[in-house]
């Protein structure tokens, strides 16, 4: 019986390429949008300072953009049982949308990592490739 997530089953290549066009087309879109927005007379509409100005006023967004990136681009060397990734990421997010909430800095006095959302970045990454490990096929 194959598992969903079971190293001995590999997608299809019409999904893989599907995907692949899903990825390509998203990133195309968000490039458009930026070009069509940096056209524009106004200031602080782009992509990119929207994102800045999301970072600075909430660490949730650096935070998710790391663990994406550490569960997208380093990958393990074995995979964790499904139920235990479902299990941490479901608490991780029930953590994460507690204390975006309550306020990531006055919870946790971080007002250093408020100035520098990278700060906030580079843990979520360890975490996303620790607790939701992708192994390579």
């Amino acid at each position: 019986m194959i598992i969903p997530g079971d190293p001995r089953k590999k997608a299809p290549k019409k999904w893989q390429r599907w995907t692949l066009y899903a990825i390509g087309l998203s990133m195309l879109i968000l490039l458009g949008w930026d070009v069509v927005v940096s056209a524009n007379p106004w200031r602080a509409d782009t992509v990119s300072e929207i994102t800045l100005w999301a970072s600075l006023r909430s660490l949730t967004l650096p935070f998710v953009l790391g663990y994406l990136a550490g569960h997208l681009t380093w990958p393990a060397k074995k995979r964790n049982p499904i139920w235990l990734s479902l299990a941490f990421n479901g608490t991780f997010l029930a953590v994460l949308l507690t204390l975006d909430t309550l306020g990531w800095c006055r919870v946790l006095d971080l007002n250093i990592v408020r100035e520098y959302p990278p700060l906030a970045f580079l843990p979520a990454y360890i975490l996303g490739h620790f607790c939701w490990p992708q192994v390579r096929s």
